[in-house]
This record gives structure tokens, C-alpha cells and sequence, in this order.
């Protein structure tokens, strides 16, 4: 089995930036380099300044800006990571609370250590190098240092309005459900 290497993504803006109803389709741990990031779900918004880590869900809509601060442009590193590492390294962890729902986070605190794994998984050709079981087992420690710290990937959630219509009457057969809870 070939393990996919996902490759860091390094997004820079001049100017301030909204986007409205983005959707990831893998989740992506990120760093905020220099700026402010805000993420609004639900309603809700997560501020992360300049040094903050944070996650992003996969297949929920959000709306992130992206604000400068002068002098210096915005800028993130952001690493997609496939779900089932999460998965994979939520059940190693043992006893965890994972959200029904996945929704940004940020860190608490992150340490030193976690923060070098950071760097050197978001450095081009650094996973590309390694066995691919190292590669993956890097990764999962990644995401455990990012649940440790705050930053725990809510439950998935089929991207298929079938699906989660059909999940949701399992769940509840008895509830009046209308698009709206869609």
C-alpha cells in the first residue's frame, strides 16, 4: 500500500481577504506566520493571531478572512491530512472527546516539540524521504499533539445530503427533521 505524502500549502495575501462558504475536502492543521485568521462556523467566530495553530474540518463550510498586519503581509502554512489518521491516531490515544460535529479549533498551548514536528512535516521532501509507514506514523503523532493541545477533528460527515439526511432519521426517528437541520 502507497501512503499518499501530503505536501504543505503556503498561502500569502497583501491585502485583507474574505472567503465565504470554503470547503476543505481533508482536514488541514495550519500555523498563522504573520497576520490574523478569523473562521466563522456556525455562527461562531475563532480569532488566531500571528504563532496560533489551528484545524480546519473537512466538508463544512466556512468563512475564513484573512487579515494583514503592517508592514508584514498574511501569511499560513497549511498541511492537509488525510481523516483516517485522525482516526487512527484518536484510537491509539485512548479516552478522547471527539466533537459529533467537525468545527475549526485552535491550541492552547503548543509545545516546542510539537512545533518542530510542525516545521519539519510542513518542509518540502521531508515525508516524500521517509518509509511511508514513518511518514504516516509522523503525521499521527502530529494530530495527537494537536488533540493534546485543544485541537480535536469533530466526527465525519458525508459530504452527500443523502447520507447525513439518512444519518440524521437513524439517529432519531421520531424527530420532526426538516431541511433546515440538513
Amino acid at each position: 500500500e502507497v501512503f499518499p505524502v501530503p505536501t504543505r500549502a503556503l498561502i500569502r495575501q497583501g491585502g485583507r481577504a474574505c472567503f465565504y462558504r470554503l470547503v476543505n475536502t481533508s482536514p488541514i492543521l495550519f500555523q498563522v506566520q504573520s497576520g490574523t485568521k478569523i473562521i466563522m462556523a456556525d455562527d461562531r467566530p475563532l480569532r488566531l493571531e500571528a504563532g496560533a495553530y489551528g484545524l480546519l474540518p473537512d466538508y463544512q463550510p466556512l468563512t475564513m478572512e484573512n487579515i494583514p498586519k503592517a508592514p508584514r503581509n498574511y501569511q499560513t502554512v497549511a498541511l492537509p491530512v488525510p481523516r483516517q489518521l485522525f482516526e487512527d491516531a484518536y484510537a491509539r490515544m485512548g479516552p478522547i472527546a471527539v466533537p459529533s460535529r467537525p468545527l475549526p479549533a485552535s491550541t492552547s498551548s503548543f509545545p516546542e516539540e510539537a512545533a518542530v514536528l510542525f516545521d519539519y512535516c510542513c518542509q518540502p521532501g521531508n515525508l516524500a524521504r521517509l518509509p511511508g509507514a514513518i511518514a504516516r506514523a509522523r503525521l499521527m503523532e502530529l494530530v495527537t499533539w494537536f488533540a493534546l493541545c485543544g485541537a480535536v477533528l469533530g466526527e465525519g460527515q458525508s459530504p452527500r445530503l443523502e447520507d447525513r439526511l439518512r444519518q440524521m432519521i437513524e439517529s432519531d426517528p421520531a424527530f420532526d427533521w426538516t431541511l433546515a437541520h440538513a
